[in-house]
């Protein structure tokens, strides 16, 4: 994974060319639950600032 962009708001996800389908179905739910975490918390926070 590498981020790109002017503030680095781009996520590129590069999983190897060998990785099997359960493989990559595992690493894109971890990277699921992460931005959920992540974007959930601020989304809570802007919510009660309103």
């Amino acid at each position: 994974m590498e981020t790109a962009g002017s503030d680095d708001e781009v996520m590129k996800v590069m999983p190897p060319l060998t990785s099997s389908d359960e493989e990559l179905a595992e690493g894109l739910s971890v990277l699921r639950e992460a931005v959920t975490s992540a974007v959930g918390g601020r989304r809570a926070h802007a919510a009660a600032a309103r």
